[in-house]
């Protein structure tokens, strides 16, 4: 059987998690409240020393955690599948269920009792859903490497 390449993890570069933006929020608000504590707090100044350090520390692991969670999966995933160090998962799409490209629901399938779950927004590995031109179908022969039920390589019988 003649397999197409359609994702592979050791061939892509790492894609910054925008996400992780959202931890410029909380990280402005803590540190005004640390500069300026007495226009929030002017009668409990110790409380708004302590909202102010937890506000400015979620922000920083919003703003570094993210990332470096997300480089570390991709690592992963890159170094695994150059070690052929995965599980392979080869056999037809089942349980198909199309995701939205809202993330809600996330787009899932089967293969041969391994059962995989994937949002642009929140996956490591392939993403790409049916609704964004994803190239699962139900019925599909595929063969996958499968990083901790992530899928770090796929390749699809033409």
């Amino acid at each position: 059987m003649h397999y197409q390449l359609v994702y592979d993890a050791s061939a892509q570069g790492f894609e910054f998690p925008w996400d992780a933006l959202l931890g410029l929020a909380p990280l402005a608000l803590g540190l005004a409240v640390l500069r300026f504590p007495a226009l929030w707090f002017s009668q409990r100044p110790r409380l708004g020393r302590g909202l102010g350090t937890l506000f400015t520390g979620f922000g920083l692991i919003f703003l570094v955690g993210i990332p470096m969670v997300k480089w570390r999966e991709h690592q992963e995933f890159r170094d695994r599948v150059q070690e052929k160090n995965y599980a392979l998962v080869e056999g037809t799409v089942t349980e198909f269920v199309p995701g939205a490209v809202d993330g809600h629901p996330m787009e899932s399938f089967a293969v041969n009792g391994s059962k995989y779950m994937y949002s642009p927004y929140t996956s490591s590995g392939f993403s790409t859903i049916a609704a964004q031109g994803g190239p699962i179908r139900p019925g599909l022969h595929v063969r996958i490497a499968d990083v901790n039920g992530n899928i770090a390589r796929l390749e699809i019988a033409r």
